[in-house]
Formats: C-alpha cells, sequence, structure tokens
C-alpha cells in the first residue's frame, strides 16, 4: 500500500504594497517603516508606479522585491496594467499609499 500524498505545508501571505514613488517624503517612509516592521512570516512586494528608480529600496531591512510599473503599455491602462499584475502575483493583501495609488490599485486590485 504506497502512502497516502502528504499536504504541501501553507506558503506564506504575500502582501504587495502599491506606492506612487519611493522617494523622500512622509508615506514613502511610512511604507518603508511599515515593510520593516511586517512579521517575516508574510512574503512582501512593493510596485512603484514612478519609472524612475530610487535608492530608497536599499532601506528595507528584509528581502523585498520592488518593481515599477512604469510606463503602460500600449493599450493597457494603469488599471488594467495593475489587474494584470495583481493576477500575477496572486497577493493575498494590496494596501495602497497616496491618492493615485491608491485611485488606481484599489480598482486594479478589485478587478483582478
Amino acid at each position: 500500500m504506497t502512502p497516502a500524498p502528504t499536504a504541501a505545508p501553507p506558503s506564506r501571505p504575500h502582501v504587495l504594497h502599491i506606492i506612487n514613488s519611493l522617494g523622500v517624503g512622509g508615506a514613502q517612509t511610512q511604507c518603508v517603516e511599515l515593510i520593516n516592521r511586517t512579521p517575516p512570516e508574510y512574503a512582501v512586494s512593493v510596485l512603484v508606479l514612478d519609472p524612475e528608480p530610487s535608492a530608497r529600496e536599499r532601506l528595507f531591512s528584509r528581502e523585498v522585491r520592488v518593481e515599477s510599473l512604469g510606463a503602460w503599455s500600449e493599450g493597457h491602462t494603469p488599471v488594467s496594467a495593475i489587474r494584470d499584475y495583481c493576477q500575477r502575483g496572486r497577493y493575498d493583501i494590496v494596501h495602497t499609499w497616496l491618492p493615485l495609488a491608491n485611485m488606481y490599485g484599489s480598482a486594479g486590485a478589485r478587478l483582478a
């Protein structure tokens, strides 16, 4: 008799933060601080709407995947690009920061 397959261990919940930029600012500082204090049981990613890279990524005290949505691809709106990104990442929690990211991110995540 063959043993029953064991269930795969549950994966860590995955959190996505969507923010306009990681430049200097209060919301950016709070985002970095929240990520640095997020328990290690959570996988964390950051989606930056600004295509310009930022040295602020070095301030994360843990491994964090940071990607820029940058320029919207032909035929995609910001909302549809974020929707597609969220569908690929299968995030458990999406946290948006600042008005532009709140508007695009909440709509895109909801559609995903």
